[in-house]
Formats: C-alpha cells, sequence, structure tokens
C-alpha cells in the first residue's frame, strides 16, 4: 500500500512540477487532506476509470501510475480545472478524455468505463438535485461496474470544519450527507453496497463506499 508521502512525493515530482500558485498547492498536497491512499486500494489494476468530478486531476494522475488503467476519463465544471487536468495527464500512454460537464446531464460515455469514481463531489451537488443522482449514475453505468465514493460524514461535528473550508475556497456551502443514508440512497437506486470505510485526516472526516452495478 503506497502512504500519503509516497503520492505527494509523486504530484510534486512529476504532474505537479508545472503548476503554479494556489493550483500547485491544491493539487500537490490534497493527500495530506483526503484518503487518495485508500481510495487506490479499492481501484483494481488495469481498469478503465471514469472520474465524477474530477478537480485538477491528482486523482486520475495517481490512478494512472499507480494502478496501470487502460484508460482514463473524467469530467469538471470548471474550465480552469478541466484545463489544470488535461495538463497533468498530458504525458499519459493511455486514451485520457476530460471534458467540461454541464453539472445536470451525466454523459453516456459512462458506459465505456468498468469503475467510477466521485470524491468529494457529492455535497457540491444542489439539494434538489442530490436525491435522483444515483438514479441517474447507475442507469449510465455498465453491468458488473463498480463506483468508489468518498465524501465528508455529515455525522460527525467536524463536517462544520468542511464547511468552512468550501465557503473559503469554494465560495459555497455543501449539503454533506451521513454515510448511512448515502448508502441507504445507493441501495434504493440498485447499487450493491460490499464495503464502507472511515477515515480522519486532520479535522476532515472522510467516509468511502464501494459499490456495485449487478
Amino acid at each position: 500500500m503506497v502512504s500519503s508521502v509516497d503520492l505527494i512525493q509523486f504530484l510534486k515530482n512529476s504532474e505537479g512540477r508545472n503548476l503554479k500558485g494556489l493550483n500547485r498547492l491544491k493539487t500537490v498536497y490534497r493527500p495530506y487532506i483526503c484518503p487518495f491512499d485508500q481510495i487506490l486500494e479499492l481501484i483494481p489494476l488495469q481498469s478503465r476509470v471514469f472520474d465524477l468530478g474530477c478537480g485538477s486531476g491528482s486523482l486520475l494522475s495517481l490512478i494512472n501510475h499507480f494502478r496501470k488503467p487502460e484508460k482514463l476519463g473524467g469530467i469538471e465544471i470548471s474550465e480552469v480545472l478541466v484545463n489544470n487536468a488535461k495538463q497533468l495527464l498530458a504525458s499519459a500512454n493511455i486514451p485520457v478524455s476530460i471534458y467540461k460537464y454541464d453539472g445536470v446531464n451525466l454523459p453516456d460515455e459512462i458506459a465505456d468505463y468498468n469503475v467510477v469514481t466521485m470524491i468529494d463531489v457529492f455535497h457540491h451537488i444542489p439539494k434538489d438535485i442530490q436525491p435522483n443522482f444515483f438514479k441517474q449514475l447507475y442507469d449510465k453505468m455498465p453491468a458488473n461496474s463498480v463506483l468508489v465514493f468518498k465524501d465528508i460524514d455529515a455525522a460527525s461535528p467536524f463536517v462544520y470544519t468542511n464547511k468552512l473550508h468550501d465557503m473559503l475556497l469554494a465560495g459555497e456551502i455543501g449539503n454533506e450527507w451521513g454515510a448511512g443514508k448515502l448508502s441507504a440512497k445507493l441501495k434504493e437506486s440498485g447499487f450493491e453496497c460490499s464495503e464502507t470505510k472511515y477515515k480522519h485526516m486532520l479535522v476532515y472526516p472522510h467516509y468511502t463506499i464501494l459499490a456495485r452495478k449487478p
């Protein structure tokens, strides 16, 4: 198992070396506050991985190096972050498809991937869209594919630290769900949830759910 220090060293010396300022800090040092090491363990080698809300591409870059995927895809609502992610993955020797997302309609392209990742994205989705989001995702994913989902645990009092974080860096306050409520919604949408992991990093309470579409 790779450590957070290993992940930061990789991002610092390779994909993150050309990024500047805040973009570099958020990309290179995110493994200190996000359990990427735990997430990578749940992604099979040589998978086809699609990242919902890929941000600046940190996770996709780590997957490319440590999990040796067949191809990578991702969507993000910010054009700036899409360009950052493309820059990080420019040297990948596999097909990579990253593009801007309209925030509403999930792409049919998801059907071409057997692993979907969704990391710290759900609490940013508008509150009125959240209840039906997983049914839409379930319908887009192919049979026997898996979802690796990670978010901040609303059941922890430290959720308010994340709300402050989002207000300062994203100018918004998210709507986090607890792990139990989220798992129940996944099952209601048709997924089978096989594993839930918890990890507290600095002041951030994380949970990761591994779910499968039969």
